[in-house]
């Protein structure tokens, strides 16, 4: 598994963060939209960082975050349904 994520990492130009103290103190102040722990500290760092992400997940919607081109976000839900 190690190496089929120091590979992913590599292909796809992921990078992975730490979570900060800046971080924190965002995910403090984030309204309770959402109940999943992982995804309301996923959603803080975006705000804090002031980048995009992608989710499926309608709940990020309820919060001021960005998310990548329409085509990125249909193509995600593409791969979801997939599974």
């Amino acid at each position: 598994m190690p190496d089929t994520i120091a590979t992913q990492v590599s292909e796809n130009q992921i990078k992975i963060m730490q979570i900060e103290l800046s971080h924190i103190y965002t995910l403090d102040l984030l309204p309770h939209h959402h109940r999943d722990p992982f995804d309301r500290i996923i959603i803080a760092q975006a705000m804090d960082e002031k980048i995009s992400i992608a989710s499926i997940d309608k709940a990020f919607d309820a919060y001021s975050i960005t998310y990548g081109t329409l085509r990125e976000r249909e193509n995600l839900v593409k791969l979801y349904q997939l599974k």
